[in-house]
This record gives C-alpha cells, sequence and structure tokens, in this order.
C-alpha cells in the first residue's frame, strides 16, 4: 500500500501519536450485515496501521495502561507490546448506498497512557481524512479541519442511538435492529419477523436521471451535483460517477465541458 502523509497529519503523529481518520471508499462485499462491514472496515484499517508504521519507522515502547474504556473495556486490551506495531482503534461503519465510512483512531505504540484515554473517551478529535489516490494505488492522510464538527455531531447521534460496545454501525439502505438500543447482530433475515426502524428505500429511487453540476469541495475533492429520478440530488464524488454512471456524466460534460 503506497501511503503519503501530509505534513500537518504527520506533526499529529509526532506530537501525541495519534490521529484520528475518516476514510470513504466503495463498499466491494455483497453482504451488508454489521459483521460483515465492520471486518471490511478494521481489515482496511489495520493494512493502514502497517503501511504507516513501515514509513515512519519504529518507535519507543511506553509502559502498559490499565485505564478504563466508557464500554468497560481496558485501554491495555488494545495496546500490543510489540514496539514496533501499531495500534486501530475503530469507532464506526457506516453504509451509505455502495460506499463505506468508517471512523478510527491510528495510536502509535508510543502514545502515551492519557492520551490514549482522552482520545478514547472523546467525541470531537481532529480529523485527518484517507484519501484514495487517483491511480487507485494508494492512499493519502491529511488534515480536514472543516469535518471535525460534523464528524463529531454524528458521532454524537450514533452513540445517542446505539448503546452496543463500539464500532458502532449503521446501513442507510438496510437499518440496523435495536432492542433496547443495543444493536442486534447480522440484518433482518436473520428474525422471524421483519422489523423496520424507518423507511425503505428501493433501487429504483437511485436511478440516475442527470448530471447537474461540479464542485471542488474543501478538501480538494471533485464532485458533482446528482439528480436521481426520485427527485432527490446528491453531491457524489466525481470518480464514483464516472465509474458507475458514466453515460450521465458523459452527457453532462458533451453540454459544459470536460470536468477535470
Amino acid at each position: 500500500m503506497r501511503l503519503t502523509i501530509a505534513r500537518e497529519s504527520s506533526a499529529a503523529l509526532t506530537a501525541d501519536g495519534t490521529i484520528r481518520c475518516l476514510l470513504d471508499m466503495r463498499y466491494p462485499l455483497p453482504a451488508r450485515q454489521s459483521s460483515a462491514a465492520i471486518a471490511f472496515a478494521r481489515q482496511f484499517a489495520e493494512e493502514l496501521a502497517r503501511a504507516l508504521l513501515a514509513q515512519l519507522g519504529p518507535s519507543p515502547s511506553p509502559s502498559p495502561a490499565t485505564n478504563k474504556r466508557p464500554d468497560g473495556a481496558t485501554l491495555t486490551d488494545d495496546v500490543t507490546t510489540d514496539s514496533t506495531a501499531t495500534n486501530v482503534l475503530l469507532h464506526a461503519a457506516l453504509l451509505h448506498r455502495n460506499r463505506i465510512r468508517v471512523c478510527f483512531d491510528l495510536l502509535l505504540h508510543n502514545c502515551q497512557p492519557e492520551i490514549r484515554q482522552q482520545v478514547d473517551e472523546s467525541l470531537a478529535q481532529p480529523i485527518h481524512v484517507v484519501i484514495i489516490h487517483e491511480s487507485g494505488d494508494g492512499y493519502r492522510i491529511r488534515r480536514s479541519p472543516m469535518l471535525d464538527a460534523r464528524v463529531a455531531e454524528q458521532y454524537a447521534g450514533i452513540r445517542e442511538l446505539d448503546k452496543s460496545p463500539r464500532p458502532y454501525f449503521q446501513d442507510s439502505l438496510n437499518l440496523p435492529v435495536y432492542d433496547s438500543k443495543i444493536r442486534l447482530e447480522g440484518g433482518l433475515d436473520a428474525f422471524g419477523e421483519v422489523v423496520l426502524a424507518g423507511p425503505s428505500e428501493d433501487g429504483e429511487e437511485w436511478e440516475v436521471d442527470r448530471v447537474c453540476c461540479h464542485r471542488r469541495a474543501g478538501d480538494g475533492i471533485l464532485e458533482v451535483l446528482v439528480k436521481w429520478k426520485s427527485g432527490r440530488e446528491t453531491w457524489e464524488l466525481h470518480s464514483d460517477v464516472a465509474l458507475n454512471e458514466a453515460e450521465a456524466l458523459d452527457e453532462y460534460e458533451r453540454l459544459h465541458g470536460r470536468v477535470t
């Protein structure tokens, strides 16, 4: 995995030994159950941690800590004794149509116990986005201040809804099932009766009508405004639309010029 770390992200890792990351990427699995999505998110985050370590090199290791997390686990549950390792604390995996958004903390082994505890208990942390290189063969980590408040707000909302142990999980197409705010693992097919936590969305709703316009988002990512046949309009990644809705994007570029 080729990895590029922006200066501010590298400085945060050097100073504190940890950063909170947000990943938004295509979800490649057919299964949408929480167990499958969380396993996929964890695997990617751990691969990213290994690539990060390979680039930064080993760090000195502190003495183990036994501070308690809010869910009752100890922080030493997440601390490896390998001085050449990083650690991942996975907070949430959210499925949104054909994408997955993952919030997790990357912690170097020299991250001090008090900082680990502070970060672990905090909803609001500086956000560093993980961006897939346009070539598709690597990733870039960069600071994105515009996402700090949005991620903290959504994280707080999820934690209020879901009292299960982390990582939290949501799926916008197949809403999770809760019993007294404890998430029931699996999907609706695993239960004898169908329980819906809200209105369902069928596949027809996401059939593209046309591409309306484009913009460069605050973090530099190119997006296009897609109008769906349901009447909804949503901002989508240009790379996703080019891959999945090439005909609609070609028509937009024929009328307005090529988007670069």
